[in-house]
This record gives C-alpha cells, structure tokens and sequence, in this order.
C-alpha cells in the first residue's frame, strides 16, 4: 500500500472482497486499475485456511501482542511469508468504513488495559 498498491476491504468471515482505497486518494474504488473488471465480491480462495494459518502463527509467539501476518495465496494454498511487528495499522484501515477499535479487538483491548476506551 505505501507503494501504490490497492487495498481492498475482505470480510473476515467469507473471505469476500468489498471495496478498496489508495493511500492517496479520498475516493473508493471497486474496479482493477486499468480494467474494467470490478473485484467487488470476488471470494479468497483458501480463505478459512489462510486464517488458520495466522491463528497457528501467532500461537508461536505468545508475548506478542499484535503482529501483521504476510500471507500469500498461492494455488497450493497458503504461505506465510513474514510477520511484523510494525505493521501499519493506519494503512489497513483505509478500505474499510469504519476503524479496528471495535468489535474483538476493542474487547481485547479494554481487557488489556483494564478499563473502558
């Protein structure tokens, strides 16, 4: 994404693409640049493997609080490539309508900090 790349929204549940946003620019898109071809819908394949995966990975490192998994999807399945530490939680915020501090995570959260956000 800092180098231009499109993000799109997936519903954790589905593995479904919704609509994405660059990092420069206000306005949603829902097409491939350049094509015509809208990625609206387009389900993940792999998708409840994928999240098994970041499951099973970050079982591997306890103490860690917050990592941003690298997961390609490759026709075999998929691969972890890395995990960071400083993942930008600001940039992956930006396809979506609303921020992370809901839901789990702003449960997990409060838990951690032992009061009310």
């Amino acid at each position: 994404m800092a180098h231009g790349a499109l993000p799109a929204y997936v519903d954790l549940d589905s593995g479904v693409l919704g609509t994405g946003r660059r990092r420069h620019d206000p306005d949603y898109i829902s097409f491939i640049p350049g094509t015509d071809t809208s990625f609206i819908g387009f389900k993940l394949p792999y998708w409840s493997e994928v999240k098994e995966l970041a499951l099973r990975a970050a079982a591997a490192f306890p103490g860690v609080r917050s990592i941003g998994w690298d997961i390609a999807i490759s026709e075999q399945g998929p691969v972890l490539i890395e995990g960071n530490t400083g993942w930008s939680k600001d940039l992956i915020q930006m396809p979506t309508t609303k921020g992370l501090m809901t839901g789990e995570f702003k449960t997990l959260c409060e838990a951690l900090l032992g009061r009310r956000i």
